[in-house]
């Protein structure tokens, strides 16, 4: 016994409206700074202090960091300035700025950005010790420098669409 299926389908297929993977966007600073900056991998390249964080999952290689007070600094954080909120695939996370201060963005490994498979193109990740809990943000697409002093999560009315 034989069975003959006939289709009569007609696909069509659209391309796709976004390339994957996704080209690498700037990192946005703003909120309490003198200048709101896009950093991308040849600014952050151009950082005197690099700090190297070996990656035990693939021996042998490194993620390299700024540390964060120093991409902060270029900005221009205002005086008023009070905590860190960081905007990622993942949501808002608040921090306060003391915490800044053990923190490093990662932006490649080796020689080459930051792939998305690994939190890229930027990650934020605890490089120095300390008291209080390490930190490993993946995915991060914007820093706001805040007036308003938030521990855990911002206040209501700060959205990621708040730009």
């Amino acid at each position: 016994m034989s069975i003959t299926l006939e289709f009569d389908v007609k696909t069509t297929v659209s391309p796709p409206s976004r390339r994957w993977p996704l080209p690498a966007q700037p990192l946005r600073v703003s909120g309490a700074v003198t200048t709101t900056r896009d950093l991308d991998f040849a600014l952050l390249a151009r950082f005197s202090q690099q700090v190297m964080l070996p990656l035990p999952v693939l021996a042998g290689h490194e993620l390299v960091a700024v540390p964060l007070r120093s991409v902060l600094a270029l900005a221009g954080m205002a005086e008023k300035a009070r905590s860190l909120v960081i905007e990622s695939d993942s949501g808002l996370r608040a921090l306060p700025l003391d915490a800044v201060d053990r923190m490093g963005l990662v932006y490649r490994i080796g020689r080459v950005p930051l792939p998305y498979g690994l939190g890229g193109p930027f990650r934020l990740m605890t490089c120095a010790g300390g008291t209080g809990k390490l930190e490993d943000i993946k995915y991060v697409t914007r820093l706001w420098v805040s007036d308003r002093r938030y521990s855990t999560t911002p206040a209501r009315g700060v959205t990621a669409s708040a730009r």
